[in-house]
Parts: C-alpha cells; sequence; structure tokens
C-alpha cells in the first residue's frame, strides 16, 4: 500500500533489494523506481544511501524521466470507485487476460 500512496501522489519509490520490485513486474519497471542494493546499503559506507539519493536529485534528467515514467502509470496504481479503465482493478483484469491468453496459447499443440 505504501508503494501506491507514494506512486499517486507522485513520489519515487525507493527499493531496498529486488524482493518487492519482483512482485509487481506487470506495473512498474527500473525506470519508475530507484533500487537500493542491501548489499551496497549494509557495506558500503555510513553515508551510502544519502550520497545516492542525493545524486539522483542532483541529475535532473533522471528525476525528471523517472517521475514522467510514473506518471503515465501511476493511475493503474489506485482504485476508482467508478468504472474507469485505467485504475488498478481494470490493470490487474487485463494481466490476468493476458497471462491466460499465453497459457492457452502454450497449450495449443501445432
Amino acid at each position: 500500500k505504501s508503494i501506491s500512496d507514494s506512486i499517486a501522489f507522485g513520489c519515487i519509490p525507493v527499493i531496498f533489494g529486488n524482493a518487492t520490485a519482483r512482485q509487481y513486474p506487470d506495473f512498474w519497471n527500473p525506470d519508475m523506481r530507484v533500487d537500493i542494493s542491501v548489499h551496497d546499503l549494509m557495506h558500503g559506507p555510513d553515508t551510502f544511501l544519502l550520497n545516492h539519493l542525493q545524486a539522483i536529485a542532483k541529475n535532473k534528467f533522471l528525476l525528471t524521466s523517472k517521475q514522467k515514467a510514473l506518471d503515465k502509470v501511476k493511475k493503474s496504481f489506485t482504485y476508482s470507485i467508478f468504472s474507469d479503465h485505467n485504475d488498478a482493478v481494470a490493470r490487474l483484469l487485463d494481466i490476468v487476460y493476458a497471462h491466460s491468453r499465453r497459457l492457452n496459447c502454450s497449450r495449443v499443440s501445432v
């Protein structure tokens, strides 16, 4: 929930490790988040995280590109009380449909 809240408010999610990123592979890609290596965090200098995030904040091109990428998909992280073909429910149904089509196609013998 906190990731979807962050995205809805226009914040770029900071992901520690890759488990969280693997939970939502159909929703986003690395262009929409900041990935922090747990190894680098644990074994790097005490200021690793601060320095890493400050470097991203200073890189206006990278920051803007991540914000633009998130703007395109942020609605798919929210739930609408009205019929909305771009909200999370619609996105999940699209993903389920696409996966089912791939499964059906792979089961068809030629």
